[in-house]
């Protein structure tokens, strides 16, 4: 794996963190919209399948190196 794609999966993870602050702060604003809520909880689990894969990735790769 390259330093390239090693910082790409980081840039990466600091924006699935960021959006999934973004929710946190929106789900109190939505009120009783039960479908937008219902989105934002979904897109926040995706989120965070996604982070973790790549958290993964990150680890196998420099396990690798070493």
């Amino acid at each position: 794996m390259t330093n390239k794609e090693d910082n790409e999966r980081q840039n990466r993870l600091r924006e699935i963190e960021d959006r999934k602050i973004e929710i946190l702060l929106e789900i109190p604003n939505v009120k009783e919209n039960t479908e937008k809520i219902s989105e934002l909880n979904s897109e926040y689990v995706q989120l965070g399948d996604e982070y973790y894969n790549l958290k993964i990735e990150l680890i196998k790769a420099k396990s690798q190196s070493n």
